[in-house]
This record gives structure tokens, sequence and C-alpha cells, in this order.
């Protein structure tokens, strides 16, 4: 079996998708390293998306009769997942990076992300999500 040698010497970082400016892409020659996305652009994207997500959470989670907590989380998880993996792997950016006029390229090579990177990405989100937010909300809770 032939192992690929650039697979071992590449740091798993390399794989995450990076938020890059459309008009970036489609200049002549462009290639990574691309420049960097002013924040207020990469910010209401994600705003917008954040948003879009808690949306249809709260929709869902006061029309189901079931709890209200649980259903919120769960469908904010779902929403985000579709969102965020599935969506933007298909279509290139989520509803608000396509609204702000990004689109998400592999770091090392400027391809189009990847579903792996995508859920790598997604995961450690999640993860520093429930660290940063959900961990402190229920600790404050008496």
């Amino acid at each position: 079996m032939k192992t690929d040698s650039t697979r071992a010497d590449q740091d798993w970082t390399d794989t995450l998708p990076e938020p890059v400016r459309r008009r970036d892409l489609r200049e002549p020659g462009a290639a990574p390293p691309y420049p960097k996305v002013p924040f207020w652009q990469w910010g209401g994207a994600c705003t917008v998306d954040i948003l879009l997500h808690l949306a249809i959470a709260l929709v869902v989670a006061l029309r189901v009769d079931l709890p209200f907590a649980v259903t919120a989380i769960t469908v904010y998880t779902v929403v985000s997942f579709g969102h965020r993996c599935l969506l933007q792997w298909w279509w290139g950016g989520t509803i608000g990076r396509v609204l702000f006029g990004l689109r998400c390229v592999v770091t090392a090579t400027g391809a189009k992300a990847t579903f792996g990177g995508l859920l790598k990405f997604w995961l450690l989100a999640g993860y520093i999500l429930v660290l940063t937010v959900v961990i402190p909300v229920l600790a404050a809770i008496p």
C-alpha cells in the first residue's frame, strides 16, 4: 500500500476552512495566502448565520409541544450542522457568508472546503461553545 508523504507532513489545521473574499479568488494568479478578511465582513456573516439558527430553533421550539429548552437546543444543533456543514460544502458558503461576499476554502490549497474539514471546524466550534457559554450558564442556574 502506497502512502502519500505530503499528508504526513501537513498539520491538521491546514485542512480547516477559512473565509476568503470571493473577489480575491477571482483575481488572476490568486493563490494562498489570501488577504485577511475584514472583521466587519467576517463578523457580520457569523452574526447573520447565528441569528438564522436561533430564529429557526425558537420558532420550532415554540410550536412543538415538547420541553422548550431541549427542543431549542436540539433544533439549533441540527440546523447548525445542516447549514454550516452540508449547505456550505455543497454551496461554498453559508447564507451569511454569501450575503457578505465570502467563500470557505481550504487554508493550504485554496480549494473548495471539504466536508471533513467543515465537520472538524463545526465540532471544534461546538466544543468551544459548550465550554464558554453552555457550562457557565448551567452553573449560574440555582
